[in-house]
Protein backbone atom coordinates (compact mmCIF):
# COMPACT_ATOMS: atom_id res chain seq x y z
CA UNK A 1 0.00 0.00 0.00
CA UNK A 2 2.33 2.92 -1.27
CA UNK A 3 1.08 6.06 -0.98
CA UNK A 4 3.04 8.99 -2.39
CA UNK A 5 4.37 11.76 -0.13
CA UNK A 6 2.39 14.83 -0.63
CA UNK A 7 3.71 17.58 2.00
CA UNK A 8 5.15 19.89 -0.49
CA UNK A 9 4.27 21.63 -3.95
CA UNK A 10 6.42 22.96 -6.54
CA UNK A 11 5.79 26.62 -7.72
CA UNK A 12 7.76 27.71 -10.21
CA UNK A 13 11.45 26.41 -9.47
CA UNK A 14 10.59 26.66 -5.71
CA UNK A 15 9.23 24.09 -3.50
CA UNK A 16 6.85 25.13 -0.85
CA UNK A 17 5.15 23.15 2.55
CA UNK A 18 2.78 26.27 3.37
CA UNK A 19 -0.36 23.66 2.99
CA UNK A 20 1.14 20.77 4.87
CA UNK A 21 2.15 22.89 7.71
CA UNK A 22 -1.26 24.30 7.53
CA UNK A 23 -2.07 21.17 8.25
CA UNK A 24 0.08 20.17 10.78
CA UNK A 25 -0.40 23.13 13.24
CA UNK A 26 -4.43 22.57 12.97
CA UNK A 27 -4.09 18.92 14.43
CA UNK A 28 -3.25 18.15 17.91
CA UNK A 29 0.45 16.85 18.27
CA UNK A 30 2.24 15.40 21.51
CA UNK A 31 5.26 17.63 21.71
CA UNK A 32 8.42 15.42 21.12
CA UNK A 33 6.44 14.94 17.49
CA UNK A 34 5.25 18.75 17.25
CA UNK A 35 8.68 19.80 17.86
CA UNK A 36 10.36 17.21 14.91
CA UNK A 37 7.56 17.27 12.74
CA UNK A 38 7.13 20.89 12.78
CA UNK A 39 10.87 21.83 12.26
CA UNK A 40 10.76 22.89 8.21
CA UNK A 41 14.60 22.16 8.33
CA UNK A 42 13.76 18.91 8.60
CA UNK A 43 12.19 18.52 4.87
CA UNK A 44 14.19 21.42 2.84
CA UNK A 45 16.40 19.55 0.38
CA UNK A 46 19.90 21.08 2.00
CA UNK A 47 21.34 21.94 5.58
CA UNK A 48 22.24 20.05 8.76
CA UNK A 49 19.06 18.89 10.03
CA UNK A 50 17.19 17.84 6.94
CA UNK A 51 16.35 13.94 6.72
CA UNK A 52 16.53 14.38 2.63
CA UNK A 53 19.45 12.28 1.47
CA UNK A 54 19.73 10.59 4.89
CA UNK A 55 21.07 6.83 4.73
CA UNK A 56 18.78 4.43 6.46
CA UNK A 57 21.19 2.37 8.82
CA UNK A 58 18.99 0.74 11.20
CA UNK A 59 15.14 -0.34 10.91
CA UNK A 60 14.02 -2.14 14.17
CA UNK A 61 10.83 -3.37 15.22
CA UNK A 62 10.48 -5.07 18.92
CA UNK A 63 7.53 -5.94 21.18
CA UNK A 64 7.14 -6.39 24.74
CA UNK A 65 4.51 -8.39 26.69
CA UNK A 66 3.61 -7.14 29.98
CA UNK A 67 2.32 -9.64 32.60
CA UNK A 68 -1.60 -9.66 31.98
CA UNK A 69 -0.70 -9.81 28.00
CA UNK A 70 -0.55 -6.76 26.32
CA UNK A 71 1.80 -6.24 23.47
CA UNK A 72 3.53 -3.03 22.62
CA UNK A 73 5.16 -2.67 19.73
CA UNK A 74 7.87 -0.39 19.52
CA UNK A 75 10.10 0.79 15.85
CA UNK A 76 12.91 2.36 15.41
CA UNK A 77 14.63 3.92 12.55
CA UNK A 78 18.30 4.97 12.57
CA UNK A 79 19.38 7.31 9.73
CA UNK A 80 23.09 8.82 8.93
CA UNK A 81 22.15 12.56 7.91
CA UNK A 82 23.30 13.51 4.54
CA UNK A 83 26.37 15.16 5.91
CA UNK A 84 27.78 12.18 7.65
CA UNK A 85 28.07 14.44 10.73
CA UNK A 86 25.01 12.79 12.92
CA UNK A 87 22.91 10.11 13.23
CA UNK A 88 19.06 10.40 13.87
CA UNK A 89 17.13 8.15 15.74
CA UNK A 90 13.41 8.07 15.32
CA UNK A 91 11.31 6.04 18.07
CA UNK A 92 7.80 5.20 17.51
CA UNK A 93 5.62 3.60 19.95
CA UNK A 94 2.12 2.03 20.78
CA UNK A 95 2.64 1.35 16.64
CA UNK A 96 -0.56 -0.38 15.49
CA UNK A 97 0.91 -0.75 11.84
CA UNK A 98 4.45 -0.96 10.03
CA UNK A 99 4.23 -1.29 5.81
CA UNK A 100 7.70 -1.23 3.89
CA UNK A 101 8.81 -2.18 0.79
CA UNK A 102 12.25 -2.30 -0.65
CA UNK A 103 11.05 -2.15 -4.03
CA UNK A 104 12.31 -3.86 -7.24
CA UNK A 105 14.85 -0.84 -7.86
CA UNK A 106 16.54 -1.59 -4.25
CA UNK A 107 20.32 -3.28 -4.13
CA UNK A 108 21.46 -3.92 -0.75
CA UNK A 109 25.03 -3.12 -1.76
CA UNK A 110 24.26 0.60 -1.70
CA UNK A 111 22.52 2.73 0.29
CA UNK A 112 19.19 4.17 -0.21
CA UNK A 113 18.78 8.24 -0.08
CA UNK A 114 15.92 9.81 1.75
CA UNK A 115 13.92 11.44 -1.03
CA UNK A 116 11.14 13.27 1.51
CA UNK A 117 8.88 12.04 4.13
CA UNK A 118 5.20 13.50 5.87
CA UNK A 119 3.06 13.51 9.03
CA UNK A 120 -0.18 12.65 8.95
CA UNK A 121 -3.15 12.19 11.76
CA UNK A 122 -4.75 8.83 10.96
CA UNK A 123 -9.13 8.24 11.13
CA UNK A 124 -8.37 6.34 14.37
CA UNK A 125 -6.86 9.45 15.90
CA UNK A 126 -3.17 7.78 15.40
CA UNK A 127 -0.09 9.30 13.77
CA UNK A 128 1.32 8.32 10.81
CA UNK A 129 4.94 8.66 9.19
CA UNK A 130 5.80 8.14 5.55
CA UNK A 131 8.91 7.68 4.62
CA UNK A 132 9.94 7.51 0.69
CA UNK A 133 13.15 6.67 -0.35
CA UNK A 134 14.98 6.02 -4.13
CA UNK A 135 14.91 2.95 -5.44
CA UNK A 136 11.40 2.21 -4.67
CA UNK A 137 11.65 2.04 -0.83
CA UNK A 138 9.59 3.18 1.53
CA UNK A 139 8.33 2.64 5.36
CA UNK A 140 4.85 3.64 6.79
CA UNK A 141 4.32 3.58 10.72
CA UNK A 142 0.85 3.96 12.40
CA UNK A 143 1.30 5.33 16.06
CA UNK A 144 0.65 6.86 19.11
CA UNK A 145 4.21 8.32 20.36
CA UNK A 146 7.44 9.99 18.79
CA UNK A 147 10.84 10.77 19.86
CA UNK A 148 13.96 11.18 18.60
CA UNK A 149 17.47 11.27 19.46
CA UNK A 150 20.41 13.31 17.59
CA UNK A 151 24.12 11.44 17.83
CA UNK A 152 26.94 13.51 16.56
CA UNK A 153 29.48 11.69 14.62
CA UNK A 154 33.21 12.15 15.93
Amino acid sequence: MKAKVKSYKRKLNNISYDEYFDYLKSIDMPANLAAFALDINRYVLSGEDTLHDSWITAFNVSKSVDIEGYVDTKVGIDLLCAMHHKTLSLNYFGVQEVDCSLGAKYNQNRPVDLLAHEFTRSERGLFQHFIEFDAGVWIRILFSQFDYKETHEQ
